[in-house]
């Protein structure tokens, strides 16, 4: 079977390309191996809100409740972050049968083996039922996450964190998620108030090698037993199942796009969990790498401009986060000098999470930007804060609307020439104004 573009990878960022990109008119097919490990994690509300234009009803309806996170940091216990709990083992298989339910060809692959040939690429394997299956395409997203393979010593790594976590039944019935410090690390834990539990641990793999699979349950519950909080969570539950462990630290690939390929999702850059929603970010990570497979397919002349939109969106994004890690991190002052906590609290570097929209002035430059699905060049406002530039606010294109001030005898008369509403033109005139690209008139 021959396609347009072959995904591997069937979580959340895979199945949100695939889908944008049927969208698209093109052929995708999406081979994925179905998870198997016991997950929960938590969806916002801007993550909930994206799955919904795609169509995922599905998806929608295998999401559970919705809580607030408790944080438990610094010797101080507030609330704040709603979310919904989200069973990611039930939840990505919902994602592929909206994905199938939309007409895209899904594959449940045992095992999975991209290949690059003859100018395009080839994934060949197994399916669930053994049965052998191979698959064209002209173009590779690679979504399996931080299970894809290639990054090697090209990446850039951040300090070395390890997740372990460890179901548990019996424990209280009430829904919730919590995160709490301790001197090596630190915990979460998510309930859907059923009687099962998820505790995580993230500590530093750089410390120390950890034990070996027959001592993982011991080493487990040493650390479970540093957090003050857990026994609250936990109440009298019981550990069921082994142990399991995932890399969990920061990891930022320099070169997602390559000859007919691209990576997507924690494939091109994975934050550090107490950083921020992982799967937003993977959304929009996903988004945009359809917007530059599109440009790559039908404007094979403007992969320069697709590839550099990518890689400054990949990277600066990556930086942000990192950056906001960094401060959570720096907020908890009682183990200082503990390794885990020194070494996060001043990485990546010592720059603001946001830079002051004043400590230059902005400037009018020519960057590439989406339109229409495509990745384009335009003039678009560049701001401290928005480095990237900004083309348009509430659909007003900046430069197009700055060029027509002088001239426009009333805001009227101005939405007017612009083609858009009275309140679109206050939005941008607002936004402007705040950067003090204009007067307060």
């Amino acid at each position: 079977m021959s396609f347009d573009v072959l995904i591997i990878g069937g979580g959340p960022a895979g199945v949100a390309a695939a889908l944008r990109l049927a969208k698209m008119e093109h052929a995708v097919a999406v081979v994925a191996k179905p998870r198997r490990g016991a997950a929960v994690e938590g969806l916002s509300e801007r993550a909930y809100e994206v799955l919904r234009t795609l169509g995922c009803e599905r998806a929608g309806a295998s999401l559970g409740r919705e809580v607030v996170r408790q944080s438990h940091w610094n010797g101080a216990t507030s609330e704040h972050n709603r979310e919904t709990l989200v069973d990611r083992r039930a939840f990505d298989r919902a994602l592929l049968e909206d994905a199938e339910a939309q007409g895209l060809a899904v594959i449940y692959a045992k095992t999975a083996r991209p290949c690059a040939r003859n100018g395009g690429w080839e994934i060949v394997g197994t399916s669930g039922d053994n049965a052998p299956f191979a698959v064209s395409g002209k173009l590779l997203i690679e979504a399996r996450g931080r299970r894809a393979p290639g990054a090697g010593r090209r990446a850039r790594r951040g300090p070395g964190t390890t997740a372990l976590a460890r179901v548990y039944g019996g424990v209280p019935a009430q829904p919730r998620t919590a995160i709490a410090a301790f001197r090596d690390g630190w915990a979460w834990y998510a309930s859907q108030g059923d009687g099962t539990g998820l505790l995580q641990v993230f500590v530093d793999h750089e410390q120390g090698q950890l034990p070996k699979r027959g001592a993982l349950a011991g080493h487990f519950a040493g650390l479970a037993g540093q957090v003050t909080e857990a026994g609250e969570w936990l109440g009298v539950g019981q550990a069921k199942g082994a142990v399991t462990v995932r890399a969990a630290g920061p990891v930022h690939w320099p070169d997602p796009v390559g000859p007919n390929s691209i990576r997507i999702g924690d494939a091109a850059a994975a934050v550090d969990p107490l950083s921020g929603h992982g799967i937003f970010e993977a959304l929009g990570s996903a988004l945009a790498g359809a917007v530059v497979v599109n440009t790559l397919l039908r404007r094979p002349d403007q992969r320069a401009l697709a590839e550099a939109f990518y890689q400054e969106r990949v990277a600066q994004g990556f930086e942000r986060n990192c950056r906001t890690g960094r401060a959570f991190y720096a907020l908890e002052q009682r183990w200082p000098e503990a390794p885990f906590w020194r070494a996060r609290a001043t990485w990546p570097d010592q720059a603001p999470v946001h830079a002051p929209p004043f400590e230059s002035a902005p400037s009018i430059e020519r960057r590439p930007v989406v339109e229409d699905d495509l990745v384009v060049a335009r003039p678009v406002v560049v701001t401290p804060d928005h480095p990237r530039g900004v083309y348009q606010v509430a659909d007003v294109p900046l430069v197009a609307l700055l060029e027509q001030i002088e001239s426009a005898t009333s805001d009227g008369s101005l939405a007017e020439r612009l083609k858009v509403t009275r309140t679109q033109l206050e939005t941008a005139l607002a936004w402007l104004r705040y950067r003090r690209m204009i007067g307060a008139g």
